[in-house]
């Protein structure tokens, strides 16, 4: 392996662990390779990722900034080399992206749910096209869910066509979650008998299409998933209101009736957040990015652009809570404990495959 290699191989290792999704582990490695060749090229590659100066980070992002790389991107790629050296030891209090001259930039979304027509107009051409993509919008619509948790979760949709009619409010989603988090998510109530409607066709069509929505060129997952983004394009859910903003619509609509209802806006923003998979600590982004067309709804709870403090009743409610995480299986519980080790200094002789590495509680 080349030393560019080897110190790609240490900062993705460096930065992997047992903790975040996969698709973050490939950014890093994206990341870091575009730095190390930059480094290759002008003669400062080090040895060992510590010994990266800063005088040469900075050199690299003001690099991007003149081949015309976005400022949000440079500011992400600043985020992801800081990382890597602090989990190193590497004192970084000053690498901050204020003295790298990366300036703050708004952190509004950039994209807004569909209107009523231009959902329709695609929902149509999607029918017309493919039934089971007809399908996979609808349950994103109604349901909030992302487009891989929707092609993870077939084999749930009897269990949540149950649910439904014995009068569930909120439905369990065991498959597809970032990082393997599990969490509920609310229906649209005013919209049941529409959502149990789609849901007993989706059930029926995967019953007939060996338990999947869409196939793609490869008969799995990662085919199916590769073939949704030209589906997404070929009926119209492209740029502002691109596939992943079926999501927003949902958000909108959970958040509209309950401020009808005269929820306090705290509440509402809690548990859209937790329905679309972010959690409770990331309400502001909730906000700005989801729900920035209802923004003027919630400046009671806003100032100078910052959200007011949560109210701990509020913040306690169990229903904002996820459910407890399931048993680990071996092969991530066994990449924990090899992470630990190596940040130890013990290197990964004192595991063997087989050996049960799972805490033991009195």
């Amino acid at each position: 392996m080349s030393r560019k290699g080897k110190l790609v191989h240490q900062a993705c290792e460096v930065r992997r662990g047992p903790q975040g999704a996969f698709a973050s582990w490939e950014n890093t490695k994206d990341v870091w390779q575009g730095f190390a060749r930059f480094l290759h090229e002008r003669a400062l590659l080090p040895r060992r990722v510590q010994d990266v100066s800063v005088a040469a980070i900075e050199l690299y992002l003001h690099d991007c900034e003149a081949r015309g790389v976005a400022r949000s991107t440079v500011k992400n790629y600043a985020t992801e080399i800081r990382v890597v050296m602090a989990r190193l030891g590497r004192n970084v209090a000053s690498m901050t992206n204020k003295a790298f001259g990366l300036a703050t930039r708004c952190r509004d979304g950039k994209k807004r749910p569909p209107t009523p027509e231009e959902l329709d107009q695609a929902l149509t051409r999607a029918r017309a096209v493919h039934e089971g993509f007809y399908l996979l919008l609808c349950l994103q619509e109604l349901f909030g869910l992302r487009r891989i948790e929707v092609l993870r979760s077939t084999r749930d949709f009897e269990t949540w066509l149950h649910l439904l009619l014995g009068g569930a409010q909120a439905l369990p989603l065991r498959r597809g979650g970032k990082c393997g988090r599990q969490r509920r998510f609310r229906i649209l109530e005013h919209r049941r008998e529409e959502t149990v409607s789609v849901l007993r066709q989706a059930v029926l069509y995967c019953r007939a299409h060996h338990g999947r929505l869409v196939e793609g060129r490869r008969k799995n997952l990662e085919g199916s998933r590769g073939s949704l983004s030209a589906r997404y394009r070929a009926v119209g859910l492209k740029g502002e209101i691109a596939g992943h903003c079926l999501r927003y619509s949902y958000g909108h609509q959970m958040a509209s009736a309950e401020l009808d209802r005269g929820v306090d806006e705290h509440e509402v923003l809690l548990g859209v957040s937790t329905d679309l998979g972010h959690g409770p600590g990331r309400c502001l982004f909730t906000l700005r990015t989801y729900l920035l067309g209802l923004l003027p709804r919630f400046q009671r709870i806003l100032n100078n652009g910052r959200l007011i403090r949560i109210p701990k009743d509020i913040a306690d409610d169990e229903r904002f809570r996820p459910p407890p995480r399931v048993k680990e299986n071996g092969a991530r519980t066994y990449w924990r404990a090899h992470i630990r080790n190596r940040r130890a200094g013990e290197g990964k002789r004192d595991i063997e495959p087989g050996m049960s590495v799972l805490p033991v509680h009195p």
